[in-house]
């Protein structure tokens, strides 16, 4: 069985990530301002870190709860596309931090940024449900209610939202 402890830090991990999503979508929003030097370094320190942090974490949890069992091909389907997110994902993160550590000393285009921004959040936004839904899926008869649940609420939680 997969319980709600199995669970936890994939579901932990995922609100962190939606509160950077909703941080840098504020950015987007208030452009052509750029953000303050301390609110750019912050974002730019949580996706040089937390972000691929993340992204390990999370491929050693699937691996630990869907290696084996039934379902491979479609498994090894659901982790070669959640994978390629990560890639993805993971680049427009190290370019992103780039243009953040460059807000005060050399900004980049508002036009630019936000572009930037928006291929972030929105494609990390889209990772995160169906990393979700592949769980709900993969874990179908294993996941206890709790952990089920858990799942559940966190794919219902709005943006900028708890």
């Amino acid at each position: 069985m997969i319980g709600e402890l199995e669970i936890a830090g994939i579901v932990a991990d995922h609100a962190m990530l939606r509160r950077l999503c909703d941080d840098l979508e504020l950015i987007a929003d208030a452009l052509p301002e750029l953000p303050a030097a301390a609110e750019a370094e912050l974002c730019r320190v949580r996706l040089e870190e937390f972000v691929p942090l993340h992204y390990r974490r999370e491929e050693r949890l699937f691996q630990a709860l869907f290696d084996g069992g039934p379902h491979q091909a479609l498994r090894r389907s659901l982790f070669a596309e959640i994978r390629a997110a990560h890639l993805l994902d993971n680049v427009h993160a190290q370019d992103l931090a780039a243009a953040l550590s460059q807000v005060t000393a050399r900004p980049v285009q508002p036009e630019t940024l936000a572009y930037m921004l928006r291929c972030f959040f929105d494609g990390c936004r889209r990772a995160m449900a169906f990393e979700t839904l592949a769980i709900l899926m993969l874990g179908e008869g294993r996941l206890t209610a709790e952990a089920r649940e858990m799942l559940l609420e966190s794919l219902a939680t709005p943006r900028g939202g708890a």
